[in-house]
């Protein structure tokens, strides 16, 4: 249900308690980089109308990449759609989309960052303007260690006018095997932050020193090969340093195991 609010002065009116004027409780809930998937969820109580919506990506060389007006279609409660970055959507889910199909523009690939995503809804007569914060749902941004990038943050200031992202500077902090990004906020609140969102990393098996996939005597002679190197396998209580510690913090994960 379409609602919309409007104030003379938005930041006057206080932008963060007007988001309640739109359905920003459509939200992005999850960022999945092995397979570059953005998932867009419902935690409205209502069917939600996404006719026309529109995405905005950025990333460190691609700013305002505008996608075209969304089709006819709506979003239930606890609903998710979900947008294949690399068009590899299986057939026959209507809730499943090739971002090829919503037509228009992506930043892409869909990788670790810097990359930041709004999402905007025709709030003016049926256009959206990408400018005015009350048009925009909702935003994300993420970058390798947090940190800002000045190249993808083109519509960051909008977000936190519109009292979705707590600071333009601040950035989900992922890492250049991070493997995907969950909203944890799981009110629909509106205001959100990197403290609000969970960054999946791979398990890391210190044991399994030659890398192989498995804990056997054999990653002994591959740590005894490290220690001598003084490479990073060495290091297995992660203090950041190759010492003897090391042998009795490798056995103490050998026999742990790597479930």
């Amino acid at each position: 249900m379409l609602k919309r609010t409007l104030c003379g002065a938005a930041v006057a009116c206080g932008l963060a308690q007007s988001a309640s004027a739109t359905p920003r409780e459509v939200q992005i809930r999850s960022i999945d980089f092995e397979n570059s998937i953005v998932e867009i969820f419902s935690f409205s109580s209502e069917t939600e109308d996404l006719t026309g919506w529109r995405l905005c990506t950025h990333d460190d060389d691609q700013v305002r990449q505008y996608t075209s007006p969304m089709a006819p279609r709506t979003i239930s409660p606890g609903q998710s759609i979900y947008l294949y970055w690399n068009n590899d959507a299986p057939g026959g889910d209507p809730d499943r989309i090739n971002i090829a199909d919503l037509g228009g523009f992506f930043a892409g690939p869909l990788d670790r960052g810097p990359f930041s995503i709004g999402l905007y809804f025709p709030g003016h007569d049926g256009i959206v303007m990408f400018s005015d914060p009350f048009d925009m749902i909702d935003s994300i941004q993420w970058s390798i260690d947090g940190l800002d990038n000045n190249s993808a943050d083109e519509r960051s200031d909008e977000a936190e006018l519109a009292g979705l992202w707590i600071d333009q500077s601040l950035w989900i902090a992922t890492t250049p095997v991070s493997l995907s990004i969950m909203l944890t906020d799981a009110t629909g609140g509106l205001l959100h932050g990197p403290k609000n969102y969970q960054v999946n990393e791979p398990v890391v098996c210190l044991a399994d020193t030659n890398h192989d996939g498995m804990v056997t005597p054999a990653d002994f002679t591959a740590w005894i090969a490290a220690f001598n190197a003084d490479a990073p396998e060495c290091d297995q209580n992660t203090d950041g340093q190759c010492t003897p510690a090391d042998f009795t913090a490798w056995i103490a994960n050998f026999n742990a195991g790597c479930g």
